[in-house]
C-alpha cells in the first residue's frame, strides 16, 4: 500500500463513482477483478463501512494494474506519489 494521505474522502468517491459510469465496458471486461469498481483502489483507515472524514489510503499494487489512460485520470485527483 502507498502511504497515507489526508484526502477530501467525498470528494475522492464522487470520482470513483464517475470513472465507474465511464469505463463502465472496461469494469465489464477486463476489469472484472476491480469488485465493487475504482472504489477498490482505496481504502479508508480501516473503517471501510463510513468514509466521511477518514483518512483514505491508495492500494497501490492495485492501482498500478490499471490500464495508463485510467491511472492518469485518478492521479488528478489522488496524489499517487
Amino acid at each position: 500500500m502507498a502511504k497515507n494521505h489526508n484526502f477530501n474522502s467525498d470528494h475522492i468517491i464522487k470520482e470513483l463513482k464517475k470513472l465507474d459510469t465511464k469505463y463502465r465496458d472496461y469494469l465489464s471486461t477486463d476489469g472484472k477483478w476491480l469488485v465493487g469498481g475504482f472504489e477498490s483502489i482505496v481504502s479508508y483507515d480501516g473503517k471501510i463501512s463510513t468514509i466521511n472524514g477518514e483518512q483514505v489510503t491508495l492500494k497501490k499494487e492495485i492501482y498500478m494494474m490499471l490500464p495508463v489512460e485510467i491511472r492518469e485520470e485518478i492521479a488528478q485527483f489522488i496524489d499517487v506519489e
